[in-house]
C-alpha cells in the first residue's frame, strides 16, 4: 500500500508539473519561447534542405557514373569468365550492380553463388565437416584433401565447383556433382544453374558487424580461408566490400591479419557499393589477372586506384 501511495504521488507530481508547464507556455513565458522555437525551426529547415540537396547530388553522381560506366569499363575483361561468390547479408543491389559492370566490361558471369550463413558459422562446423566428407567421396582429383581441416576441405570443394584457370572452365560432371551436394546441403544457393566455372573470381563481402565477437572473428577467418583457396585455384580473385569491411571486425582486415601467401593472385577493394566502386572493381580484377594484385580503395593514408584509372588530382 505504501508503494502504491508513493507511485500515485509521483504520477500526481508529474501531471502537476506538466500542467504548470502548459499554463506557463500559454501565458507569460510564451513570448520568451517563440524566438527559440523559430530558431530551431529555421535550423531544422536548413538541415532538411541540405540533406535534400546532398541526396539529389548523390543521385545525379550515381546517374552519371551509370551512364558513363559502359564506356569506362569497355573491354577491360573482354572474353573473361567470372564466378561471383556472395557472402551473407550483401545487398542485392550491390550484386546486381557488380554483375552489370562485369557484363559491360565484356566478361561473362558464369555463376552467382550465394554462400549461406551456415557455411561460415563456426557453430555449424560439425555439419559443414559432414558435408565436406560426403562431397569428397570418389573425388580422385582431390586426394590432397584427405585429413585436411574442415574449412580447407569445404573451400577446396567450392573452388572445384565454380573456379577454373585459363580455358579450363568447363562445368564438368564433377563440378556439377559438387554443386549439387553444396546446394542440397543448403550451403550454397544459385538462382540460375552455372554456365561454366570462372577463371576469375569476385567475392562480395558485407561490412563489419556492429559489435565484435569471437563468433564474428571466427567467421571472418573462415571467409578468409575460402577467399585464399579460391584465389589459388583461379587466374585472379578480388574480395570487395564497403569501407567498413576494412575496419576492425571486417573481412578485409581479417585477410591482412591471417597473412595470406604473397604469391596468391588476390586483391581487395573497400568501395564496392557505389557505381564508381563497381567500375573500380572491374579494373582491380583486371589488374589482379595481369599479375598486379593490391589493396585498392580508400585508407587513412589516401586513395589507391587500380591501374588504368586516372589518379585523383589534389
Amino acid at each position: 500500500m505504501i508503494t502504491l501511495r508513493r507511485y500515485l504521488f509521483f504520477v500526481l507530481a508529474v501531471c502537476t508539473a506538466l500542467a504548470a508547464g502548459i499554463a506557463l507556455g500559454g501565458g507569460p513565458l510564451q513570448g520568451r519561447l517563440e524566438p527559440d522555437e523559430q530558431a530551431v525551426s529555421s535550423r531544422t529547415s536548413q538541415l532538411s534542405q541540405t540533406i535534400t540537396s546532398l541526396r539529389r547530388q548523390q543521385l545525379f553522381d550515381d546517374a552519371v557514373s551509370e551512364a558513363t560506366s559502359r564506356r569506362v569499363v569497355r573491354d577491360q575483361l573482354a572474353g573473361r569468365t567470372v564466378a561471383l561468390l556472395v557472402l551473407p547479408t550483401v545487398p542485392d543491389s550491390t550484386v546486381a550492380g557488380v554483375s552489370d559492370a562485369i557484363a559491360q566490361a565484356g566478361a561473362t558471369v558464369t555463376v552467382t553463388a550465394h554462400l549461406s550463413p551456415d557455411l561460415i558459422d563456426p557453430a555449424k562446423k560439425a555439419y559443414v565437416d559432414s558435408v565436406a566428407d560426403g562431397s569428397l567421396q570418389g573425388r580422385d582429383d582431390l586426394p590432397q584433401l584427405a585429413g585436411a581441416p574442415t574449412y580447407e576441405r569445404i573451400s577446396a570443394l567450392v573452388a572445384r565447383a565454380y573456379v577454373g584457370r585459363g580455358q579450363d572452365t568447363e562445368f564438368d560432371e564433377e563440378a556439377a556433382d559438387i554443386h549439387a551436394e553444396l546446394e542440397g546441403a543448403r550451403l550454397v544457393s544459385t538462382r540460375e544453374p552455372p554456365l561454366r566455372r570462372g577463371a576469375l573470381v569476385l567475392i562480395l563481402a558485407p561490412g563489419a558487424a556492429p559489435t565484435r565477437s569471437a563468433a564474428a572473428t571466427a567467421s571472418n577467418v573462415i571467409s578468409a580461408q575460402l577467399a585464399t583457396t579460391v584465389a589459388t585455384a583461379s587466374d585472379g580473385a578480388l574480395v570487395a566490400g564497403p569501407p567498413s569491411a576494412s575496419s576492425p571486425g571486417g573481412l578485409l582486415t581479417a585477410l591482412g591479419e591471417v597473412g595470406r601467401p604473397t604469391d596468391v593472385p588476390l586483391s581487395t577493394l573497400n568501395v564496392i557499393a557505389s557505381p564508381a566502386g563497381q567500375i573500380a572493381a572491374v579494373y582491380a580484377l583486371a589488374a589482379t589477372a595481369n599479375g598486379q594484385p593490391w589493396e585498392f580503395g580508400t585508407s587513412p593514408s589516401g586513395i589507391r586506384l587500380p591501374p588504368g584509372l586516372a589518379p585523383v588530382e589534389d
